[in-house]
Formats: C-alpha cells, sequence, structure tokens
C-alpha cells in the first residue's frame, strides 16, 4: 500500500505541479498581454506628444523669422533722404537699369526737416522691368513708399504708366 499510496501522492503533487505551471503561464501571458497594451498606448501618445513638439518648433522657427524682420526702430538700416533730389537719384537709377525711359512730371518738397517729399513719375518700357524697379525701390536705403500706382498694358510686353512716391524729408 505504500507505493499505492505513494503512486497517489506523485500524482497529485504533479498535479499540483501541473496547476501552478499553468497559472504562472496564465499569469505571465496575462502580464505580456498588459505590458504589450500599454507599450503600443505609449508609443501613440509619444508619436502625438513628438507631432505637437515638432509643430511647436515650426511655430517658433516662424516667429523667430518674424522678429527678425521686425527689428527695433532704432536698428533699422534705412534712413529719409535729404531732400527730393536725393530721392529722386535713387528712382532714376531703378528705372536706367531696369530699362525704362521715365520723367518727373512734377515733385514737392517740404520746406523743413521732416517735410514730405513727393514725386510724380511717368514711366514706360517693359513689364518685367517695371516689376523689378519697384523690388529695387522696395530694398533701397531710403524709406519711401509709392501711394499712386497706374498701369496700362501696350502691346509686345510694353507698358506705361505713372506712380507718386512719397517719403519725409531728413530731420535735422
Amino acid at each position: 500500500m505504500t507505493t499505492e499510496k505513494q503512486k497517489k501522492t506523485y500524482v497529485f503533487l504533479l498535479s499540483i505541479v501541473v496547476v501552478l505551471l499553468l497559472a504562472a503561464q496564465f499569469f505571465l501571458q496575462h502580464t505580456f498581454e498588459n505590458t504589450s497594451a500599454e507599450l503600443a498606448r505609449t508609443s501613440g501618445n509619444l508619436e502625438a506628444l513628438k507631432k505637437t513638439a515638432d509643430a511647436r518648433y515650426a511655430l517658433l522657427d516662424k516667429y523667430k523669422s518674424f522678429e527678425s524682420l521686425a527689428a527695433a526702430p532704432g536698428k533699422s538700416t534705412r534712413a529719409f533722404p535729404e531732400n527730393a533730389l536725393e530721392l529722386f537719384a535713387v528712382v532714376d537709377r531703378a528705372m536706367k537699369d531696369n530699362r525704362l525711359e521715365h520723367t518727373n512730371r512734377s515733385s514737392s518738397s517740404g520746406t523743413e526737416p521732416g517735410g514730405v517729399l513727393q514725386l510724380q513719375i511717368a514711366f514706360s518700357g517693359p513689364y518685367y522691368g517695371v516689376m523689378k524697379a519697384l523690388a529695387t525701390l522696395r530694398e533701397s536705403e531710403y524709406v519711401m513708399r509709392i501711394s499712386d500706382f497706374r498701369i496700362t498694358a501696350e502691346s509686345d510686353g510694353k507698358v506705361s504708366g505713372s506712380m507718386t512716391i512719397l517719403s519725409n524729408a531728413k530731420q535735422g
């Protein structure tokens, strides 16, 4: 009987070991599935956070570029012309460099420093020359604005027109 009892004890112990191994396997599988799901959620959150960070860095880069464009007034490299003659010299050079015929129809100058300088220019020439001349004026050393601009198409890409350029005379 002892052998029969020993067999039953071994079968019982073996059954307990199998049940424990199955329980351990179930526990480890459950833990693995939970960890995998948590890892997937975390990876998704990480991707979303990376996209948010990239978008914010892009906005920061745009802000920095706009900030450099809008420099403080004291840091401006542009100046005001002394008189209408200096202003006309810049306009004349821009027009001639871009093969435009032009005349100064009228000009007025403020008599005191800081007075308004005004040039009325009539021009004709190639359309792209006009566009390049406007770009040149925009990049000039002087602060100016175009208050009245008229352009009429002619033949073969030629145009004619007029514009009024305003600026202020340099203050003492």
